[in-house]
């Protein structure tokens, strides 16, 4: 009989997906980023981007996400 070492691999944290939402208010936009657990945050922008940018900045800030 020969000793074998296993080694186990660390579980893998599942990556929660993000969904991102736009609404036009005359020229502004309002994003609103959530995931799967229910979280979520708005944000505002002058673009589509600045919009999203902002609300993935509050989403980590309000969440402490990474």
């Amino acid at each position: 009989m020969r000793n074998k070492t296993i080694t186990a691999k660390p579980a893998t944290a599942q990556k929660s997906k993000l969904t991102i939402a736009f609404q036009d208010f005359n020229g502004v936009f309002l994003a609103k980023i959530s995931n799967l657990k229910g979280r979520e945050t708005f944000a505002y922008g002058e673009t589509k981007n600045l919009a999203q940018i902002n609300a993935l900045r509050n989403y980590r800030t309000k969440y402490q996400t990474v």
